[in-house]
């Protein structure tokens, strides 16, 4: 049964994710020869289509030629934009609420460091874990009035996505979007896992085996040019570094 595939939805799908032909032949299970002659004519076998539609996490319908369900599609974007999801960390009043709340507690904060008083003594102990007591006063005071910074940014940017999450908004809104699109499936993160895979023994077999050759030949080279005495400390070595590893009886 042949299909005929969106050639340019496959090549745009290609390309976001920066594969090569050869890439994609090898993540799908396809020859190099289909792959080529899908995205130049669109035409494939519906076994090929679902090998397609299986390594981009879509379905076939999404790579299926369908013009007006196309143009449909274009125009239901153009006339509703709300209804895509943008990629946001917080809203608009989120942000608000989270800038004036930073900067009112950053004073309070600062305040308390820079006065010695006793409430902020766990900054203290965070700041003396990593530097050094013997620094200047001023010195330990801006460090720790750093740490007092960071830690009440983090509070209050967590705060923000937690408000916006009640609210179903933000990034909870564009997580949720993800995930009931399928893009953060189980299948979508296993393929994922399995391109990664696949793509890392690609990366380091050549270097794994040269740095094995190097370090072999250079072992050999050390070893040949060793006095003997040198050579029955190794020797020695390996000797014991095997017998601790064997089973006590």
């Amino acid at each position: 049964m042949q299909m005929l595939l969106d050639k340019n939805r496959l090549i745009t799908e290609r390309h976001n994710r920066a594969w090569s032909q050869s890439e994609l032949a090898q993540a799908s299970d396809l020859s190099l020869r289909t792959i080529q002659r899908i995205e130049k004519d669109g035409r494939a076998s519906l076994e090929s289509a679902k090998a397609l539609a299986s390594v981009y996490c879509l379905d076939i319908t999404d790579i299926n030629q369908q013009e007006e369900a196309t143009e449909q599609t274009a125009q239901t974007i153009l006339v509703s934009p709300q209804s895509v999801t943008p990629r946001v960390l917080l809203t608009a009043p989120a942000k608000t609420f989270v800038t004036t709340i930073f900067i009112l507690s950053s004073i309070i904060m600062l305040f308390l460091v820079w006065t010695n008083l006793p409430n902020v003594n766990w900054i203290h102990q965070i700041r003396d874990a990593w530097f050094s007591r013997d620094l200047s006063s001023i010195t330990l005071k801006t460090i720790s009035s750093v740490i007092a910074l960071l830690v009440t940014f983090i509070f209050n940017f967590a705060l923000g996505l937690l408000i916006d999450a009640a609210r179903g908004k933000g990034f909870y809104a564009y997580v949720k979007a993800k995930c009931l699109s399928g893009e953060y499936s189980f299948k979508h993160a296993l393929n994922s896992i399995k391109l990664w895979l696949s793509a890392s023994r690609k990366l380091l077999a050549k270097p794994v085996l040269i740095s094995a050759a190097v370090i072999a030949i250079s072992a050999t080279g050390i070893f040949l040019t060793m006095e003997d005495y040198q050579k029955v400390r190794v020797s020695s070595y390996f000797k014991m570094l095997f017998d601790d590893k064997a089973p006590l009886s």
